[in-house]
């Protein structure tokens, strides 16, 4: 399974100017951490995770002792939508 985390998403203005919730790099983390170990419980066995300049996908797993099955992919990041079809 992949995931890639868009660091920016969940922070512009329209949210703030509609009052809606934000989401931080630590509340992405967390949502990172959760569907790694639910992905994992459910018997995926190899999860990939796209590198970010804010590190949320390395920090996210850094301390689970299934980091085994993780690996954080490495590709030049074009900040647009191509990147999510690098791979």
């Amino acid at each position: 399974m992949g995931i890639i985390v868009n660091p920016f998403s969940g922070r512009d203005v329209r949210r703030v100017a509609a009052r809606a919730s934000t989401s931080d790099h630590h509340e992405k983390q967390q949502q990172v951490t959760r569907l790694v170990l639910g992905a994992l419980s459910q018997g995926v066995e190899k999860i990939y995770l796209a590198h970010e300049p804010f590190r949320i996908n390395e920090k996210a797993v850094e301390n689970l002792p299934e980091r085994d099955q993780i690996e954080i992919l490495r590709f030049t990041l074009t900040h647009s939508a191509r990147d999510t079809t690098t791979m």
